[in-house]
């Protein structure tokens, strides 16, 4: 794989790309429900309250703080989401799928905080920390108390497979008119790049019965099977996590892909970059004005070029 111009500009750039606001917590999102003499808390103070008195198995403070940070960096991104925010205004039914979400923190916090009406978590395997963390939050008050047990009618639902099963996932959404869009925190590397294409409706996917799917990963345990990617990252000393990431977003910006870029405190971990994917027909009338200002631009660089060789 050769890094193409564009790319090698977006590695140049990403450099300094600076941590995203850490977004604080909304005050008005508190529950309105305390028990009489209890002190007001947050919806961040009871959350964290209620995991603390979780039995084991639970999942780690630092999956918390992951899953918490994460949806706060783009939890507003995807309410501003054009297709979500009509969802929402017309009283219709959004829903987060979280893959590869093991305890599911991540995919119930968008209903815990509304921005989402139902959740789906995906993983090949299902950890008892699902069912003691749900549980808990359900009897807190901080979940809508969910009789689904595993059917996709659910309000927090985990399905047990693969995560090839997105596409059929994201049909059944469109069937029933319902909004999805994808999370997936610290997935490897190698299933980013599934999740994504699936969502961007990219190569093999390109027929699925769904539409093209807005999407948040923060991905892992890089790979580069050719070493091109490696050597490059070495030769410009960059992080290859970082460039890898980069190549990435490359790749799927050349399919008409719009791509934004978050991050988390790396205190928290180093693995904090969060790229947002948005299909191009999502911001139609923003990604066509961007277009033409980049052939603007082109034709403005052109002109000055020709002009430095004929003086």
């Amino acid at each position: 794989m050769i890094l193409a111009g564009g790319v090698l500009h977006l590695l140049l750039k990403f450099i300094h790309v600076q941590e995203g606001p850490t977004s604080k917590p909304n005050k008005r999102e508190t529950d309105k429900h305390i028990s009489n003499g209890e002190k007001r808390l947050t919806v961040e103070n009871r959350m964290y309250r209620t995991w603390r008195t979780l039995p084991k198995p639970k999942p780690k403070l630092k999956e918390m703080k992951e899953s918490l940070a994460f949806f706060k960096q783009t939890g507003p991104v995807f309410s501003k989401h054009e297709k979500i925010k009509s969802t929402i205004k017309h009283g219709g039914c959004v829903t987060v799928v979280d893959c590869c979400g093991g305890h599911g923190a991540l995919g119930m916090l968008y209903v815990m905080y509304r921005r989402a009406n139902r959740a789906i978590i995906i993983d090949i395997n299902k950890p008892a920390s699902f069912e003691n963390l749900k549980t808990a939050w359900e009897k807190a008050g901080l979940l809508p108390a969910d009789g689904g047990g595993g059917s996709n009618d659910g309000i927090i639902t985990f399905l047990e497979e693969d995560i090839l099963v997105l596409p059929r996932v994201l049909s059944e959404c469109h069937k029933r008119g319902e909004t999805p869009f994808v999370v997936a925190c610290h997935a490897c590397q190698f299933l980013t790049q599934d999740i994504v294409n699936i969502c961007m409706k990219v190569g093999e996917f390109e027929l699925e019965c769904y539409d093209k799917t807005p999407t948040a990963t923060m991905s892992c345990c890089h790979k580069d099977h050719s070493g091109q990617v490696l050597a490059a990252s070495r030769a410009f000393s960059l992080d290859f996590g970082v460039t890898m990431d980069l190549v990435h977003m490359g790749y799927m910006m050349g399919q008409g892909v719009t791509v934004r870029v978050r991050t988390i405190e790396p205190d928290i971990t180093p693995q904090n970059r969060i790229l947002l994917w948005l299909p191009p027909t999502t911001l139609e009338g923003q990604s066509s004005s961007q277009s033409g200002l980049e052939q603007q631009g082109l034709h403005k660089a052109r002109k000055r070029l020709a002009k430095a060789y004929n003086a």
